[in-house]
């Protein structure tokens, strides 16, 4: 099972994205606490090497380009 970490500014919202790495890759789980739906997402191998080497979800968002992401099953 993954370890997610939800950055400060998306805490407590309806809308909350998380997320961990596993693997050597990183992933974004989206919960929506309306409907109760859950999105996970990976992010490509190259946007995941680009990140900063001290880059830690609880600093915030990564700068990653939109269409890095790719839609994927909950990772083991």
């Amino acid at each position: 099972m993954i370890t997610t970490h939800t950055p400060p500014a998306n805490q407590g919202q309806i809308v909350e994205i998380s997320y961990g790495w596993n693997d050597c890759r990183l992933y974004r789980c989206t919960y929506d606490s309306s409907d109760r739906t859950i999105v996970w997402e990976i992010l490509d191998q190259r946007s995941s090497d680009a990140l900063p080497d001290d880059w830690h979800p609880v600093n915030g968002s990564p700068s990653a380009p939109a269409d890095a992401w790719q839609a994927c099953p909950e990772p083991l």
